[in-house]
């Protein structure tokens, strides 16, 4: 599954589309990357866990995102995947609002008891549909992220980018709406044997509503447990999600 690790690192790479002269980069901590991704394609399975802290005016949300994945037959778009959300808004808990589940290409959503199904070659996940036909032709690496870095490190086995905020406003804009984005920093923690154990983004904007700006801070830590040792997923009864009407994403 080196493709689908690929995938994902050129989905982060859009998402964090930034540019600068690049003479900060250090050449091991890129490469340690690339390596850790190929490690990363032959895991057979895995745990996560998911913390994503925000705040904005005061206000705070926590979230905790948690799960297991066993990466998919040839034939398969996405992983059979679980992923369950806890809320914390304004110290509200809504402990497990939200379920999400990919199985046999079909994703089953539900939020607050709302439960719907849609298959996965809909929505955005057309999009990765025609990636993965094409995935001959897929080949990301971190020399796709070079370009647009303002430095790259390693200490040890830590790995932190840096991102040209400037540039990386302009590159977003008019998709994001009056955003202008402060901070933002990519931190990888490479396991013993050079994968990935865990990944944190640090991220600084700040929006403009009504004449006013508005600071939005965010921090997602990412962690892997338990790689190649899950056999199996527990699933819900999918017999009572109902086809979505419109696509979920």
């Amino acid at each position: 599954m080196k493709n689908f690790w690929k995938l994902l690192c050129g989905l982060c790479v859009c998402v964090t589309l930034t540019a600068c002269s690049g003479n900060k980069i250090d050449e091991a901590a890129l490469t340690a990357l690339d390596d850790a991704a190929a490690k990363m394609g032959e895991w057979n399975s895995f745990g996560y866990e998911a913390n994503i802290d925000a705040a904005t005016n005061g206000e705070k949300m926590v979230m905790k995102l948690y799960g297991g994945a066993i990466m998919p037959k040839e034939d398969a778009l996405l992983p059979n995947m679980s992923m369950t959300a806890d809320m914390s808004v304004q110290g509200i808990s809504m402990e497990e609002f939200m379920e999400m589940y990919f199985y046999e290409n079909t994703l089953y959503m539900s939020i607050m008891g709302e439960k719907q199904k849609m298959p996965l070659d809909s929505g955005i996940f057309s999009l990765y549909k025609e990636a993965t036909e094409s995935r001959k032709k897929i080949n990301v690496t971190m020399d796709v992220l070079k370009p647009y870095l303002e430095s790259a490190s390693k200490d040890g086995n830590v790995i932190r980018l840096e991102f040209d905020t400037e540039k990386m406003e302009e590159e977003v804009s008019g998709t994001t709406g009056a955003s202008e984005f402060r901070s933002f920093v990519w931190e990888t923690n490479l396991a013993e044997d050079g994968s990935v154990h865990s990944f944190v983004f640090h991220i600084e904007a700040e929006e403009e509503k009504a004449g006013s700006g508005e600071t939005i801070i965010m921090d997602i830590d990412f962690q892997f447990k338990d790689v190649n040792k899950i056999d199996s997923l527990t699933l819900p009864d999918f017999s009572d999600y109902k086809e979505s009407s419109e696509p979920i994403f």
